[in-house]
């Protein structure tokens, strides 16, 4: 896989998060937003239920 592909994906992805993070009225922190996208970006789809689930 290109390395471009990868940094591409990836901040499509985070600024799509922080979109939808500053777009809608959510109980979560900066630090449990960036929790998230980390465990997700680092540990694939499945890695938010490592990090823990803030709903």
């Amino acid at each position: 896989m290109p390395v471009e592909f990868a940094v591409q994906f990836i901040a499509g992805a985070f600024l799509a998060v922080l979109t939808w993070w500053v777009a809608t009225d959510t109980n979560l922190s900066p630090a449990q937003a960036d929790d998230l996208f980390q465990g997700i970006a680092g540990n694939g789809v499945g890695g938010w239920e490592r990090s823990g689930s803030h709903s």
